[in-house]
């Protein structure tokens, strides 16, 4: 119809395809977070393996799996994330207004860049090595206020997702997994997002199309005395490198 004359008019333009546009892997269950399996990621290590210093990596044996990796960052890095995040930026006013919009959802306080720092760029590849990805597929990692409300949390936009824990504590609750994590500072998890692809429809010679995995959703708890949500570091891996400019920056 005709414009209007005193006001802006606003629309949703919606389209209907042939094809499938989006193909999600449903859960099958839900538990709540006080009967889900609980397991501290520090309860994982030996009193030897804690002094070393090599990673140690443990897979969970969930469906899917869940890698977890206690003491991922040391407290020096974590610290040094930290200090960057204090400064924030534009990320900064998206925090305050994606919390009031949003309360309970992932709100982002501080997005780097590829190879930020030393401290950032080591971490990249850190984390690059325990995924088995490309470093060039990961995309920028961010600071984020850690969504509390079923449904509100980021779920990464690639084939996998990880969490470093910035907080003192954390505990991660993957309610369609039966899991409950507790993660300390510099602890690590990392788990698929969509890891295969079916075919958009039944004819000849479809179209394949990634299929995302809602079995990880997870939320945050916010323990006894919390008044925010915990502070973590969250990044997640592409099946193709994610953009010329930070292949650049990461070779030089």
């Amino acid at each position: 119809g005709r414009p209007p004359l005193t006001a802006v008019k606003y629309g949703v333009n919606c389209f209907f395809n042939e094809e499938r546009m989006r193909l999600v892997k449903q859960p099958e269950v839900t538990v709540d977070a006080d009967k889900a399996f609980f397991q501290d990621l520090r309860a994982l290590c030996s009193e030897g393996a804690e002094k070393e210093d090599a990673l140690h990596t443990f897979t969970l044996q969930t469906t899917p799996k869940v890698t977890a990796v206690p003491r991922f960052a040391s407290e020096e890095e974590v610290e040094h994330l930290l200090r960057l995040a204090e400064g924030g930026g534009s990320a900064c006013e998206d925090c305050a207004e994606a919390r009031r919009f949003f309360p309970g959802g992932t709100a982002p306080v501080r997005i780097f860049e590829a190879f930020e720092t030393d401290v950032v760029a080591a971490l990249e590849v850190r984390l690059a090595s325990v995924a088995h990805f490309p470093v060039e597929n990961l995309g920028r990692m961010r600071v984020v206020r850690s969504g509390t409300a079923y449904g509100l949390g980021n779920r990464g936009c690639g084939q996998r997702a990880a969490v470093v824990c910035l907080a003192e504590r954390d505990e991660v609750h993957f309610p369609h997994l039966g899991l409950r994590l507790l993660l300390r500072r510099g602890d690590m998890i990392l788990w698929p997002n969509a890891w295969w692809s079916e075919p958009v429809s039944d004819g000849p010679d479809p179209r394949m199309r990634v299929v995302e995995d809602l079995r990880t959703t997870r939320v945050h708890l916010l323990g006894e005395g919390m008044t925010e949500p915990p502070l973590a570091l969250d990044a997640s891996f592409h099946d193709t490198p994610v953009s010329i400019r930070m292949q650049a920056a990461r070779a030089g």
